[in-house]
């Protein structure tokens, strides 16, 4: 998800996630999860309430020094939901010790 006309798309009567959410009531589907790489487009769907998991680009690096995924993470976490992160090494790499 990353624009508005995504996430419409996905909401709308006939969409995706009404296809998925019939596989969940037959016992198909165990949980409902989206990736989106826009905050925006992730806090319009979190807020649906609609959803188990998100999976968001978070790393050090974005979170520290460009403030992304602060708002994602608080509500996400505010409503109990399971949190991937993407893109967890962006920007760094880890050296090893020793």
């Amino acid at each position: 998800m990353t624009t508005d006309e995504d996430v419409d798309k996905l909401l709308a009567p006939g969409g995706a996630l009404e296809a998925v959410k019939k596989y969940r009531e037959q016992g198909k589907v165990k949980a409902i999860g989206f990736s989106a790489h826009d905050e925006a487009a992730a806090l319009r769907l979190i807020k649906t309430d609609e959803f188990d998991t998100v999976m968001f680009p978070l790393n050090f690096y974005s979170h520290t020094v460009g403030g992304v995924g602060h708002d994602v993470l608080t509500e996400a976490k505010s409503r109990g939901m399971g949190i991937f992160a993407l893109k967890s090494m962006a920007r760094c790499r880890l050296e090893p010790h020793g």
